[in-house]
């Protein structure tokens, strides 16, 4: 058995065949590279819908949408967590002199919230109570109003130091917020009291939880000089967050049998996964099958080169069954080289691509590489089983040339 390991060796040295390996190695980690993007782009659409906050809102509006009691009606029920006047809980933009740092301005977003719908505490605590007001950060906090795509891991802010601490958060008055009057500038004191953990497929970088009786004052001193603008606001109804997604349909159900009006805040296109789906297979099958015709091409190829080779093997007294053994052990061993040069090649560039997302997290919109394990041990399977099938058979045509040597 060494003597034919020593004929593969001597054979697979050639330097048409490091050129097969290497062309048919690029191709297979091309292959594997697209099952990676394309399980990376499923699960971040997905994820990026499913696991926000975003799909568990629902703006609620009823006759008389004003009247305050529905909050306390709504709270009331299982599985919502939190219900505010739409105007306070969409978001308000404040800015922070104190966060004004480096590359960051300062500006960040607040939303109302309670200890039911706040999210996983990192550090320090949740509200206490809800006659002070308190703020909750992320941990990976971004005080900007801009873009973040330019921003890495070291241009965020160390909020965990400001725990404990008294922040003053500046706004301006509905009226005059596009003017920038600063005689309508408006500042209140927050206690940070701790942090909470980002998630992990939506931006939420820039976006700071305060307590309701917090953001229902400062709104309040927002709309101070705009009674008429404040009850029209009141009108528009409210945004109720459910505890998970799952209950998110029997939520809608529900409230619509009790006369609510339910409107989403996120709508999911399962068209669109669909598509992307079906984009999937258009690349992912030519690519497979532009592997296997490379496969067969070279390996016809290599026979014929080896001709000869085969030949004199014969002459030296090798039967048709060591030779037989030659062949396919030496294309055996190819094709796993060509398996082992993609794995690598990919794992390379996906291992590139996890280190630079690591540091410029929102270059592609919190894209997470996603290995697809189950697809691509499926994948090498094929990549091994078809090509040493296809090997086989053409040991056998070529076989019987070999004979003639005889």
């Amino acid at each position: 058995m060494k003597h034919i390991f020593d004929l593969v060796r001597f054979q697979l040295r050639k330097k048409t065949n490091i050129i097969s390996v290497l062309i048919i190695g690029i191709a297979m980690s091309i292959t594997i590279i697209n099952y990676v993007n394309n399980e990376s782009e499923k699960n971040m659409y997905e994820k990026e819908v499913f696991d926000s906050l975003e799909y568990r809102t629902l703006q609620v509006s009823k006759e008389n949408t004003y009247d305050s009691i529905y909050i306390d009606e709504l709270e009331k029920k299982e599985h919502i967590n939190i219900a505010s006047y739409m105007y306070e809980y969409l978001g308000f933009g404040v800015t922070v002199e104190e966060f004004n740092k480096g590359k960051l301005t300062g500006e960040f977003r607040i939303i109302p919230a309670n200890n039911n719908s706040l999210p996983e505490i990192v550090e320090g605590t949740n509200f206490p109570d809800d006659d002070n007001y308190y703020m909750i950060c992320p941990e990976n906090f971004y005080p900007v109003s801009a873009d973040l795509k330019n921003y890495s891991i070291f241009d965020k802010l160390n909020i965990s130091k400001y725990i404990g601490q008294k922040i003053t958060a500046k706004y301006f008055g509905i009226l005059y917020f596009n003017k920038n009057d600063h005689s309508y500038v408006f500042n209140t004191d927050f206690k940070i009291i701790g942090t909470y953990k980002n998630n992990d497929y939506n931006i939420d970088e820039y976006t700071c939880y305060v307590n309701k009786k917090a953001m229902h004052d400062i709104v309040l001193q927002q709309y101070k000089d705009d009674e008429e603008g404040y009850e029209l606001q009141k009108g528009m109804g409210f945004i109720i967050e459910v505890d998970a997604k799952e209950n998110v349909n029997l939520i809608t159900k529900q409230l619509e049998e009790e006369g609510y009006t339910i409107t989403p805040t996120l709508f999911f296109d399962e068209e669109g996964i669909e598509e992307l789906e079906k984009q999937t297979n258009k690349v992912s099958i030519p690519l497979i099958i532009i592997v296997v015709v490379l496969i067969v091409i070279i390996l016809e190829k290599d026979y014929l080169e080896n001709k000869d080779y085969y030949k004199e093997l014969n002459i030296l007294g090798y039967n048709k069954g060591n030779i037989r053994r030659v062949y396919l052990l030496s294309n055996f061993i190819k094709i796993l080289l060509c398996i082992f040069l993609g794995i690598i090649l990919s794992s390379v560039i996906c291992g590139i691509a996890y280190l630079l997302l690591k540091i410029y997290p929102f270059m592609m919109f919190k894209y997470c590489v996603v290995i697809p394990y189950d697809d691509i041990i499926k994948l090498i399977l094929l990549f091994i089983v078809i090509p040493f099938i296809i090997a086989f058979i053409s040991s056998i045509i070529h076989l019987r040339k070999v004979g003639k040597y005889d």
